[in-house]
């Protein structure tokens, strides 16, 4: 088992023992090295850890490699010949936007007409996901249907329901990493989202708490120079813990938003002029959003209604036959 985040390594752990599949965690040999060398850059780190992946493989007759999309993992695919299942599980909305260099590489072999498999970011023997939404991304992204498996939201099974309490209503906007994801007018948008909410809060005289993006290191306080805003940086798991039912939560677009309409929290989902991809995503799942410029007091009172399940039913059916091949 090959992960990028704790969250998929946590889920991981959990999918692989309720299979009752003895499996082996990946732990890059380089990281306490980095952590004392500043000299080490990403790119070398990444070579070794690579490298450390293969000569794990290889020493200790693996036969399938489980994990994030990623391009170590699929090096250590191609080279080593194991079988390769990749783990998707945040929501995947936009097919066209390349959001890491691997998705550059890819789309500039592909304006020139070369496909070659290997260069598709989301190549793998197969792909277990936890929504159909990424059902439509990865076969836009050329991946067959008959490799894509569905393995449903494994967190979602032991989080409890969000409950109305007699705390105060709060509104927390929760961001995404557009400007490190190379969309700045969408992050120009965010911006000006923040600022609308900040309006409103004063006039409903409510706290509006920006919840950050993992990845997003954009500085809300002071860059907008507003001392009213509070970020909440905390894992996923304690974010969710904390929220009350009366709390409204606004997303353009977040695997959070959808976990906690899952979990019975009030959401108010709206789209960006700059995202298209987001409005046929929302209209695929049958969801009704407002534009951000028509954000108006009485949308925190009203949440969105989510008109099906956006994620699969928790299953293990997929993941254990894919291993039995191997």
């Amino acid at each position: 088992m090959s992960t990028e985040t704790d969250e998929e390594l946590s889920e991981l752990t959990t999918i692989l023992n309720d299979a009752k599949l003895e499996h082996m965690i990946f732990k890059p040999h380089y990281e306490n090295t980095a952590k004392k060398n500043k000299l080490i850059n990403k790119s070398i780190t990444k070579i070794i850890e690579t490298i450390n992946l293969i000569k794990i493989i290889r020493n200790n007759n693996i036969t399938v490699l489980l994990g994030s999309p990623c391009l170590r993992n699929r090096l250590a695919h191609l080279i080593t010949k194991v079988r390769y299942g990749s783990y998707i599980r945040s929501l995947h909305p936009d097919s066209k936007n390349p959001s890491s260099l691997s998705d550059k590489i890819y789309f500039k072999f592909k304006k020139f007409g070369i496909l070659n498999r290997h260069l598709n970011p989301y190549h793998a023997d197969a792909c277990f996901i936890s929504t159909p939404i990424n059902s439509n991304f990865l076969q836009a992204r050329s991946i067959s249907s008959d490799r894509i498996k569905s393995i449903g939201a494994v967190w979602l099974e032991d989080n409890t329901r969000i409950l109305l309490t007699n705390a105060p209503r709060r509104i927390f906007y929760l961001t995404q990493a557009y400007k490190e994801h190379n969309k700045p007018e969408a992050h120009l948008e965010q911006i000006e989202i923040i600022k609308r909410l900040l309006e409103i809060s004063s006039e409903i005289k409510t706290d509006i708490i920006i919840r950050r993006h993992p990845r997003d290191n954009y500085d809300y306080v002071n860059e907008i120079g507003s001392q009213n805003i509070a970020i909440n940086d905390d894992s996923p798991r304690d974010f969710m813990e904390q929220l009350n039912k009366q709390d409204t939560v606004i997303s353009a677009f977040s695997t959070m938003a959808f976990e906690i309409a899952h979990l019975g929290g009030t959401i108010q989902f709206i789209t960006l002029d700059s995202i298209s991809a987001y409005e046929v995503a929302f209209r695929d799942v049958g969801i009704k959003p407002i534009s951000w410029r028509e954000i108006q007091q009485h949308h925190i009172n009203s949440p969105t209604k989510i008109e099906c399940n956006v994620f699969f039913e928790y299953q293990l059916m997929h993941l254990q036959e894919f291993c039995a091949e191997s």
